[in-house]
């Protein structure tokens, strides 16, 4: 260990000072290991003192409010506007995919269904488990709003864009059913949405290292950025929630 190669002798755990964690984490210093190692070995050894304490082998910590070097502040991963796009088609483009590679008719209810469950996230920054608890009811398709339940059982109505609900419609279409007010909008259930949004994540690219449920938050910040919807031309959704809806209420 540290210790033994540089003082030459074990440690006592019950004499150490913090004049000789200082010295270690010097050391580690030197070693131009990342601050990330270095807050993991600490954390180890605050661990370690306390089951120290709750045994009676030292009467506090030595290394308790030790001044460590600041966790690096990395810049987060996002998602351009033409790698949502890319996404927003990939239902539509495996479904002409399958259509020429089967010699039997190819139902188009799948994925029309993930087409409607992809893009109702796009335009409205939804969690995939608001998008699956959406009601026909919920859908106020002439003034183009959602009411959404979210986190905490908390009430908001968002805005919904023109090719969502372009989507939305040709989902229902395809059901043999028109559905009734208390239906699910997209009939489908969380798990099962996570697994179709991760299979075109992947058939993307640019995902492959994205994770699922940072998808939504990606999409929101998009459509801060670039409008409610940019392929509609619609005007950015910061000023259709405070112009058009000024009663719109967030849960977040």
């Amino acid at each position: 260990s540290w210790h033994t190669a540089e003082r030459q002798t074990k440690p006592d755990w019950s004499t150490l000072q913090r004049d000789d964690f200082r010295a270690f984490l010097r050391h580690l210093s030197r070693r131009e290991l990342s601050r990330a190692t270095i807050h993991l070995t600490f954390s180890a050894l605050r661990t370690f003192f306390k089951f120290l304490i709750r045994r009676g082998f030292v009467a506090e910590s030595p290394i308790k409010n030790l001044a460590l070097p600041k966790p690096e502040r990395r810049l987060p991963k996002f998602v351009t506007v033409e790698q949502a796009v890319a996404l927003l088609a990939a239902p539509l483009r495996e479904l002409e995919r399958e259509r020429q590679a089967s010699e039997t008719p190819v139902s188009p209810l799948p994925f029309l269904r993930d087409a409607a469950l992809l893009e109702t996230i796009y335009s409205c920054g939804l969690r995939i488990s608001e998008v699956c608890g959406l009601r026909v009811a919920d859908l106020n398709q002439p003034d183009r709003i959602l009411q959404v339940r979210g986190k905490g059982r908390k009430e908001r109505q968002v805005p919904i864009g023109e090719p969502a609900l372009l989507a939305i419609q040709s989902y229902w279409q395809a059901l043999q059913h028109s559905p009734a007010p208390d239906a699910p909008v997209i009939s489908i259930s969380a798990s099962l949405a996570c697994m179709s949004d991760m299979r075109f994540c992947m058939s993307c690219t640019c995902f492959m290292i994205w994770p699922i449920f940072f998808i939504p938050k990606n999409f929101l910040v998009i459509g801060f950025t670039h409008g409610l919807d940019d392929r509609a031309g619609e005007g950015r959704m910061s000023e259709r929630l405070s112009e058009e809806h000024p009663a719109t209420q967030h849960d977040e």
